[in-house]
């Protein structure tokens, strides 16, 4: 099957070859992952300044909001990035 999509304003046309398949993978992850990764960065600069307990208290909001759909991204993604999650979560 090929399969046509739009990444870096340009249109690719995949088709079921492992690397196509990889790609399409990681286009997948970034476009989900992204947003979650610039409010991480966004609210480290938010949390300057505060005390200890407000500080746990932000990032305990951001890790409830977006923990079942990263979850959720690593399971449907599988592989790579299914192990990683395993270890990027017993980070302490």
């Amino acid at each position: 099957a090929l399969t046509a999509g739009v990444v870096g304003g340009g249109w690719i046309a995949l088709d079921d070859s492992k690397q196509a398949l990889g790609l399409r993978r990681s286009v997948i992850f970034w476009v989900q992952a992204f947003p979650i990764y610039l409010h991480y960065r966004l609210t480290e600069e938010l949390v300057k300044g505060k005390s200890e307990e407000e500080e746990a208290a932000m990032y305990n909001a951001l890790h409830d909001r977006y923990a079942a759909r990263a979850v959720q991204l690593c399971m449907r993604l599988g592989g790579y990035f299914y192990k990683s999650a395993q270890i990027v979560s017993t980070r302490d």
